[in-house]
């Protein structure tokens, strides 16, 4: 598994959040994880969207994007989530997650949390 280190602020501190992917045939498997001691967690709703290179431009095309719901404690658990029946073999792809404070994905955080992979 292959992971990129990235952040979320929140209001009382900026949790370092790791974006991992693994992958097999048919799927597209994604893993956030805190770091193990941090004083504010990560604690709130996560969406996750899957992008693939564009064919004929300098871009990202989108793939498939879901409500990955509610993330306890991002130091003490991991927020795994799978993209089912993904094709675009070879493709550069792009999966990254967002962070919400609330169920209806309306209050986002600014963060940064993605990572680049072949397919």
């Amino acid at each position: 598994m292959r992971c990129s280190k990235g952040y979320v602020i929140t209001g009382a501190s900026e949790p370092v959040i790791y974006t991992c992917v693994n992958k097999d045939s048919k799927n597209v498997y994604v893993t956030l994880e805190g770091v193990i001691g941090e004083t504010w967690p990560f604690q709130g709703y996560v969406k996750f969207m899957l992008q693939r290179e564009a064919d004929n431009a300098d871009g990202w095309i989108d793939v498939s994007t879901h409500y990955g719901g509610y993330w306890g404690n991002s130091t003490t658990t991991k927020k795994h989530f799978r993209f089912s029946n993904i094709g675009y073999i070879g493709k550069v792809m792009l999966v990254t997650a967002e962070f919400y404070t609330n169920s209806n994905y309306t209050s986002k955080l600014k963060s940064s949390a993605s990572h680049m992979f072949v397919r």
